[in-house]
């Protein structure tokens, strides 16, 4: 047999794949939302900073916050589409029935895997 996936882990990955865009969109999202609340400390921060030493720093602390939201939220949007479709309700049962074919063909490449014997059905030796 060749290194060409089977059927059935092309399905898997993919389902796999869906799973994993909604897990990672929703992850990104909720750390989009926490550097979006952190600008108001920041902005605190330098109101209050006693000298530019301290300042500096924290500017410094909003560079690297805001470079990291942007990461994120580019990854965020890159995955959106994916995270929403297989969110959606009414595409549920187009995912329920590949689960279902995964079993399928995993039972038929089990079988034609397998070891068979052909058994004679007129009893007659041949």
């Amino acid at each position: 047999m060749s290194n060409e996936m089977k059927p059935s882990e092309v399905i898997r990955y993919f389902l796999e794949y869906m799973k994993y865009c909604q897990k990672e969109y929703q992850a990104c999202t909720v750390e989009v939302h926490k550097h979006d609340k952190r600008v108001q400390d920041f902005l605190h921060g330098l109101e209050f900073a006693e000298n530019r030493q301290e300042r500096n720093r924290i500017a410094t602390q909003v560079s690297q916050s805001r470079k990291e939201r942007r990461r994120l939220k580019d990854r965020a949007h890159l995955l959106e589409e994916c995270a929403k479709f297989y969110g959606d309700k009414s595409n549920k049962q187009f995912f329920d029935k590949l689960r279902s074919l995964v079993v399928k063909q995993e039972k038929e490449e089990e079988f034609l895997g397998s070891d068979r014997i052909y058994k004679p059905r007129a009893g007659d030796d041949v």
